[in-house]
């Protein structure tokens, strides 16, 4: 599923959960984004049900809207047809950049997973964690337990420095290296780790350090 399409299931639920008038299923405006960050975070596919249930449980969005989506989810055929065809590819960092630099946050650093099949089709970008300005906390258990889930062969970390200096800290490095440790333990490629600044990006595969 591309990102028109995942963009075109968020419109979808937003239409459905906000009807005209007092509708029982009128969002609140917090509600509103919560559901947009969860699905905005899926470029190439949508999370599933139980995920997005969790997500939004988290979020603080109401049971009878979850509810509501949950009922989406059974009665929409084209969330998950068509999600194993004309998968995008990633072939170099410089595609990675351009995808990401759109979605450079610069007050906080985010850190995404790009899990892919052995062909590297991504199979999903998923959120793996949220920082401060300068700081970040994300485990090996972060990347790989959702990568398992997916049954992904490669990945590829990306994050971003607020800063707009691309350079790795020793703390980049540090979990780097325990990223690509544990991932081959478990059958998984950690292809690259990329750090988008402004204007430029870092790739630890280029600087020949994976």
């Amino acid at each position: 599923m591309n990102k028109n399409t995942a963009g075109s299931v968020l419109d979808l639920f937003l239409r459905e959960l906000c009807p005209a008038g007092n509708g029982a299923y009128k969002l609140t405006q917090n509600e509103i984004q919560n559901i947009r960050e969860v699905y905005t975070d899926y470029p190439c596919s949508i999370p599933d049900r139980g995920e997005a249930v969790n997500i939004l449980k988290s979020s603080g969005v109401s049971c009878a809207v979850i509810h509501r989506i949950e009922n989406l989810y059974r009665l929409s055929d084209f969330l998950t047809k068509g999600q194993q065809n004309n998968l995008p590819s990633i072939s170099t960092p410089r595609q990675v950049y351009d995808y990401f630099s759109l979605r450079r946050n610069p007050h906080t650093e985010v850190m995404y997973g790009i899990f892919m099949n052995i062909r590297n089709e991504i199979i999903r970008i998923r959120t793996l964690a949220r920082g401060t300005y300068n700081a970040m906390a994300c485990t090996p258990a972060d990347v790989l337990s959702p990568a398992l889930k997916m049954n992904a062969r490669n990945l590829i970390l990306v994050h971003n420095h607020p800063s707009g200096d691309p350079g790795p800290s020793s703390e980049d490095s540090q979990f780097t290296g325990r990223i690509h440790d544990a991932a081959k333990l478990v059958g998984i490629t950690l292809l690259d780790h990329i750090i988008i600044g402004a204007g430029k990006f870092y790739s630890f595969k280029q600087a020949a350090l994976l």
